[in-house]
């Protein structure tokens, strides 16, 4: 249902009181609503109902409140929260300790967001994670402390796969 629908059934009620003498006060009252109720005729119901009650806000407290925006349903839409040095720490950690068994996938899901997300100091900590420290030390590029820091986890990858086989 839209307004014009409103509209209709206003100048029907209207016709059926001047019809009834009902009185010409509300009779008039009800051509002006029906009248003033035309820039919006093809408004849905719902919407006009919002547009009445932002209406109403602007008019008892002079200020507007912002349409809220909509929340995305989607987890995949959303951005996770930043890791912090000490989680990513953990996890490189983690990593270093299960480096026979872990899978490159594994690896790239904790190197992926390093680089842009950390500066070189931080980077340089995460490093005393898989023992690096001393090799990071004098390093000047954020990519060449990862580099360092994951060459130090695929080695000892690699030196269990080695030893296995």
């Amino acid at each position: 249902m839209n307004v014009a629908a409103l509209q209709k059934h206003l100048r029907d009620l209207a016709e059926f009181l001047a019809a009834a003498e009902a009185g010409k006060p509300v009779v008039t009252e009800l051509t002006a609503v029906h009248d003033a109720l035309a820039p919006f005729k093809d408004e849905k119901l719902p919407a006009f109902v919002t547009f009445l009650r932002q209406a109403h806000e602007y008019w008892t407290t002079g200020v507007l409140t912002p349409k809220a925006k909509a929340r995305k349903a989607s987890p995949k839409n959303s951005k996770p929260p930043a890791p912090t040095i000490d989680d990513v720490r953990a996890k490189v950690a983690v990593l270093y300790e299960t480096a026979p068994t872990a899978s490159d996938e594994q690896i790239n899901e904790v190197f992926g967001p390093l680089v842009g997300t950390f500066g070189l100091e931080d980077l340089k900590l995460i490093a005393t994670a898989a023992h690096v420290e001393g090799k990071v030390t004098s390093l000047r590029a954020k990519q060449k402390v990862v580099d360092e820091i994951r060459r130090a986890i695929t080695d000892r990858r690699g030196v269990a796969q080695r030893s296995v086989q």
